[in-house]
């Protein structure tokens, strides 16, 4: 397996490794070898945990003959000042997601590969040889201090990696990877096409705005698709900066008669924090009726109508105040999480996490992820299953399976939000 391992100076200069943290990481090898289990059987619940220190990207790039990867590790501050000395990263390689055999194990030098540091986030990259026994690559984040082992999938399989035609993104300020969905307004940012003679690049750009995804009892959506229309095509110059000014998705392509390309949003700050009343007011939908909805944007003064709705759901105003954080920082996490070619709370995982908060247990499979809520004093046990679906626009696109059963139970959560419980 790929062994990375950080020490305090192993990302400006080689450095000697006690024999404590060796012992430690071989019998971490030996442990995983001798007592694997599929990928798809281990809970990832901590994906998904906002108060969780580390957050995972990762971006794919295939070529001939070869693999490109670039990905990132974001700590928070607490973590960010113990990195070094605390964690050991190691990858390891599998057939899929339900075999549970470690196929391969090569060490890696991570100084060689390190790219760069934008605030808490560590950017890497690796490369390596298509090889058609694995589709599958598993990075550990192991602290035996704080006796955690996060495991993240890199999905090789180019079959379930839709789109990107070899563009990269970067921050034309720092030359860094941006491995985001999303970009602020006006951000100077620049796209390198790998192996590409042609130096043209176009970016198509669209203003719509996009539907909210419909509760999970509704199986007869008329509303499912709609058609896209191009507002603005921009030409782009390969490596060269530019801003885009208007909020809304875009798709960059060097390959106009190809369906590949690198969707993002981009967005207005504070996003994926809202800062004006006529955005806080849409996330409302999810939980009000049709005529609140409609009482909401008919009003004249948009700040007196968010304030007189929620005073008016609560028995007193601490309560709504407090019930505002806590929806808005739902809404702040599932713009985080789940932003692809729509804003995140509008996605069907943004849905069901804005009204449910973060789930139990995760656990995630090539084509479907499973999501379940454990019972509490106020709700039952409760399983959501999304299922991956091809998307132009995004590689991770999953897609809510709906039941008419889950009524009550959505309608109880709805309640407790509006009951100031939730």
């Amino acid at each position: 397996m790929i062994l990375l391992v950080f020490s305090k100076k192993i990302l400006c200069m080689p450095s000697i490794r006690s024999s404590v943290l060796a012992l430690f990481i071989i019998s971490t090898i030996n442990s995983f070898s001798q007592s694997s289990s599929p990928f798809q059987e281990y809970n990832l619940n901590y994906k998904y945990d906002i108060s969780n220190f580390l957050d995972f990207k990762y971006r794919n790039y295939f070529q001939e003959d070869s693999i490109k990867i670039i990905f990132s590790i974001t700590l928070n501050e607490a973590a960010a000042g113990r990195w070094y000395d605390d964690f050991t990263f190691f990858f390891n390689y599998r057939e899929d997601y339900k075999t549970p055999e470690i196929l391969k194990a090569d060490t890696l030098e991570m100084n060689q590969f390190f790219l760069g540091k934008r605030q808490n986030t560590y950017l890497f990259f690796d490369k390596i040889a298509r090889d058609n026994s694995f589709d599958l690559i598993v990075l550990n984040v192991i602290s035996e201090k704080a006796n955690v082992n996060y495991q993240f999938d890199i999905n090789l399989n180019e079959g379930a990696n839709y789109s990107n035609d070899n563009i990269e993104m970067y921050d034309a300020s720092d030359g860094l990877p941006i491995l985001d969905k999303f970009i602020p307004t006006g951000q100077a940012v620049k796209f390198i096409k790998s192996n590409n003679q042609n130096d043209e690049l176009w970016a198509y750009y669209y203003d719509t705005d996009f539907d909210v995804a419909v509760p999970p009892m509704i199986v007869d959506n008329a509303n499912t698709s709609r058609s896209l229309s191009v507002a603005k095509t921009i030409r782009l110059q390969n490596n060269s900066p530019v801003r885009f000014e208007e909020e809304g998705l875009y798709f960059v392509q060097s390959d106009t008669t190809s369906l590949t390309g690198m969707a993002f949003r981009v967005q207005s700050e504070p996003y994926p924090r809202f800062g004006t009343y006529q955005k806080l007011l849409k996330p409302l939908k999810y939980i009000s009726t049709k005529e609140e909805s409609e009482n909401l944007f008919s009003a004249e003064n948009l700040k007196v109508a968010f304030e007189n709705y929620w005073f008016a759901l609560m028995s007193s105003h601490n309560l709504a105040q407090n019930s505002i954080k806590d929806y808005y920082n739902r809404i702040y996490e599932a713009n985080f999480y789940f932003t692809d070619y729509k804003e995140g709370w509008k996605t069907d995982m943004g849905m069901i996490y804005t009204v449910y908060g973060a789930p139990s247990k995760v656990y995630r499979h090539d084509e479907y992820e499973e999501w379940i809520y454990n019972q509490n004093i106020n709700m039952p046990a409760i399983r959501f299953t999304f299922v991956k679906i091809k998307n132009v626009f995004a590689d991770n696109h999953y897609t809510l399976v709906r039941d008419r059963k889950f009524d009550k139970h959505w309608f109880r959560s709805v309640e407790l939000w509006r009951s100031g419980k939730k």
